[in-house]
């Protein structure tokens, strides 16, 4: 199946060996198998909306909001990922270090378009990275994840903050789904 061939390597990316190759000490665990494979569906085309609940300290981030976009984007280095998160710091954070293994798999930055909050791919695709609630406009993504959209318990227990974060997500975050693209929630539980 020819979606599932990388531009760049012309071989599919599989995320445990993608993870394998770009951070050897990974530990995984059986948790980790169960949602490497839900992931590696996002990769594979096969899956465009997931929710991810799960406790903190479970590798959720890491798996999800880092080595998902970078293996993402070896398979489709044409294709645009959006990273958000409840603070614009943290998202660029997840973007940083997806952007490192990105390039430590062996994929090619766009010289003139490196940085943390939006950095390319020189297959033409890129990622990009904004708190919630940020400016966006102007974006779009074919790979669309929310990493805690809320910041704690009391942001998370607010009628308030809750609705504003809905309001978001509806008028300008899904806005920005690309034709065909996926979306991916996490949430600490």
């Amino acid at each position: 199946d020819k979606k599932l061939q990388s531009k760049e390597k012309g071989e599919r990316i599989l995320l445990h060996k993608f993870i394998k190759e770009v951070y050897p000490n990974y530990k995984f665990y059986k948790f980790h198998a169960t949602l490497i494979k839900q992931l590696q569906r996002i990769i594979d085309g096969d899956c465009d909306r997931l929710i991810l609940q799960v406790p903190p300290r479970s590798g959720k981030s890491l798996l999800s909001s880092v080595l998902l976009p970078a293996a993402y984007l070896q398979a489709h280095p044409d294709r645009f990922v959006g990273i958000s998160s409840y603070s614009a710091e943290l998202s660029q954070g997840f973007s940083r270090k997806a952007r490192e293994f990105y390039r430590d798999g062996g994929g090619q930055l766009d010289p003139s378009q490196q940085a943390v909050n939006a950095w390319g791919t020189q297959g033409g695709g890129g990622l990009w990275a904004a708190g919630v609630g940020g400016a966006i406009t102007g974006r779009s993504g074919h790979l669309l994840i929310i990493d805690d959209p809320v910041k704690n318990r009391e942001e998370a227990e607010s009628d308030i903050t809750r609705q504003k974060v809905k309001d978001w997500y509806s008028s300008a975050f899904y806005t920005r789904l690309a034709p065909g693209g996926g979306v991916l929630i996490i949430q600490t539980r």
